[in-house]
């Protein structure tokens, strides 16, 4: 079904770029928990929101007040941008460079002369990309995890927690990937591939965030894949956790399924 041989060589190939997003990512988590503890910044954020105009506090919504609780905000960690670039970074360029990169600059035509059959090829890629991610995700865990054994104040909130986000977000990425693998079998441009997958991220993203604070918008969060990654949620126990995950993951396999099929019937350039 897939080749050892491509998924170690891809590994290699990022390595160094996947374990410094996930240092990145796991350090972030700890800063936020240290930064918590250590300057008690819960408590003085709670003593300025109690301040503001009860109008203001009204708009601002109790899910954006819920990110300055201990748990809030160390979920936070996990739903901040820099974390979605450093992720969605590595959750995009890897099917552009290794399907439609290939194509562009003729490696793919050899690869595939081995011989080695087109199936494995991108079977082996998705492997890659699944573990590229799980890696990422797992420096955020590190992260909290040392956090929460060098600031006992942190331990409050249970670290199963993080693991249910951790997933979530992981699967989210998938997702993301999976759609970007689908477009790279559609082009032969490695470059072109990235820019349409980081549009089309980047609106679902911004999509999501103007439905959360309109009213009138609402409904378009159910039609956007950030609508089932829900930290915050999961922290006050008010997300639909079970419905978020079979959502990612039937999405995740139809954009994987529809890239295999188109990628064993298309045309190669030569």
């Amino acid at each position: 079904m897939f080749s050892w041989n491509y998924i170690r060589d891809s590994l290699r190939r990022h390595i160094i770029l996947i374990m410094v997003a996930s240092v990145l990512i796991g350090l972030l988590q700890y800063l936020i928990i240290s930064i918590l503890i250590s300057l008690d910044f819960i408590n003085l954020v709670a003593n300025f929101v109690r301040q503001l105009p009860a109008p203001i506090q009204q708009f601002l919504g109790e899910e954006f007040f819920a990110r300055f609780s201990l748990q809030g905000a160390m979920a936070f960690g996990y739903n901040h941008p820099f974390v979605l670039v450093l992720i969605g970074f590595i959750a995009i360029m890897l099917p552009a460079k290794h399907i439609a990169g290939q194509i562009e600059n003729g490696s793919m035509e050899l690869l595939i002369a081995l011989p080695l059959e087109r199936s494995k090829v991108i079977i082996s890629l998705i492997v890659v990309c699944l573990s590229a991610l799980a890696l990422a995700v797992l420096g955020g865990w590190c992260g909290t995890l040392l956090g929460m054994m060098v600031f006992p104040g942190s331990r409050l909130v249970p670290f199963g927690i993080f693991i249910q986000i951790g997933l979530n977000l992981w699967l989210l990425m998938v997702c993301v990937s999976s759609y970007t693998l689908m477009i790279s079998s559609l082009c032969n441009e490695g470059g072109r591939t990235a820019t349409i997958a980081a549009v089309l991220t980047l609106l679902f993203y911004f999509i999501n965030y103007i439905a959360g604070i309109n009213e009138n918008l609402r409904f378009l969060i159910s039609l956007n894949i950030f609508g089932y990654y829900e930290p915050m949620k999961i922290i006050s126990g008010g997300a639909h956790f079970t419905r978020d995950i079979l959502i990612l993951s039937t999405l995740s396999l139809l954009f994987f399924s529809a890239a295999i099929w188109h990628f064993r019937r298309r045309d190669i350039p030569g």
